[in-house]
């Protein structure tokens, strides 16, 4: 395997992760207010679409692992770029759960 592109589809990985973050962000914070919920219904719209993009974001996270443990199997100098790739998808994946419940505060206020 190339070193060009597996540091290249690390970093997508890593674009991919990070962004899928801060779109269910955005989207607490902005839109998920503002997307009724029907009378009795237990749950709405918003909550199916934050459902799709946690789960897209958990897929993405798992996704990015499997690929930084295969990198990491090619050689010396992909061990650095799978070492990146895993310090993104854990700080991602420990923040997520932080980052939301603060914006949905933020944003109910």
């Amino acid at each position: 395997m190339r070193a060009a592109n597996s540091e290249t589809v690390a970093k997508a990985f890593a674009a991919v992760c990070v962004g899928l973050l801060l779109v269910q962000l955005a989207f607490r914070a902005f839109f998920y207010s503002r997307i009724p919920i029907e009378p009795g219904a237990p749950t709405g719209v918003s909550d199916l679409i934050e459902l799709a993009l946690g789960s897209a974001l958990f897929l993405a996270l798992i996704s990015a692992m499997l690929w930084a443990v295969t990198i990491a199997l090619a050689g010396r100098r992909e061990r650095v770029v799978a070492a990146c790739l895993v310090a993104i998808v854990v700080a991602v994946g420990l923040s997520a759960g932080p980052l939301h419940s603060l914006v949905a505060r933020w944003a109910s206020t």
